[in-house]
């Protein structure tokens, strides 16, 4: 049913629009600053992701089983230099120390969080481009699968 071209439009707004609402929801009944971090550093990792998309990445011989590592370090460091950005902000910002100690705690889960977002979304898309050292791969009938 995935591979019939109207039904997987279908089925994949479907989708779209329930994790939608669902986050929607959950964004609501959060801080507003969490909220506000966790799409900054989403949007570092991928600016991360596309900076080294852009930069390109020369093959070398043997470093097959690694060549998702680059692209993920250049993410990463993104998000930690912006997760970094956030501590130095709040510390400044309170003047409790509790709520200092909480803020650089939900700016660290943060950061987590948002780092293993870039390893799998890497890895999604390198199962949706696929090659020869993939060890799973999507065919090209499968791309709405690929983008869930």
């Amino acid at each position: 049913m995935h591979t019939v071209t109207p039904n997987n439009y279908i089925l994949l707004a479907i989708f779209t629009v329930s994790v939608s609402v669902v986050v929607a929801k959950i964004a609501l009944m959060t801080n507003e600053q969490i909220v506000f971090e966790a799409a900054c550093l989403t949007a570092a990792a991928v600016i991360g992701i596309q900076i080294f998309a852009f930069t390109g990445f020369k093959k070398i011989e043997g470093v097959e089983s690694f060549s998702i590592m680059a692209p993920f370090l250049s993410a990463v460091g993104m998000t930690f230099a912006v997760s970094g950005l956030f501590v130095v902000a709040s510390t400044n910002s309170l003047s409790d120390p509790e709520d200092i100690k909480s803020s650089r705690m939900n700016t660290l889960y943060a950061g987590i969080g948002c780092a293993l977002l870039a390893l799998v979304m890497l890895f999604d898309t390198s199962m949706v481009i696929g090659g020869k050292s993939m060890m799973f791969s999507l065919g090209p009938e499968c791309y709405i699968l690929g983008a869930l």
